[in-house]
């Protein structure tokens, strides 16, 4: 992926982000890195409801449910990719 389409693809995320709260640029790189790594709607695809369930979880910061969204993302793509 070439420099400006990452640029684009991760502006694009932003306002997503801003549906679950997640409104630091610290989170918005983490729901953009998800997306890579899990695919563009991610957070509406039913083979990864668990991630709604984190970026809805009321019981989370922000900060916390974009850290735990990224980590359980990389370990499935390693046990994917294992």
């Amino acid at each position: 992926m070439e420099t400006l389409e990452l640029r684009a693809q991760v502006l694009s995320c932003a306002p997503r982000c801003a549906a679950y709260g997640l409104e630091e640029e610290e989170q918005i790189l983490q729901f953009a890195a998800v997306t890579l790594l899990l695919g563009e709607d991610f957070d509406s695809d039913p083979d990864y409801v668990w991630a709604g369930e984190i970026l809805r979880d009321p019981g989370l910061s922000a900060e916390e449910r974009g850290a735990l969204l990224v980590a359980v993302a990389e370990l499935l793509v390693e046990e994917r990719d294992a």
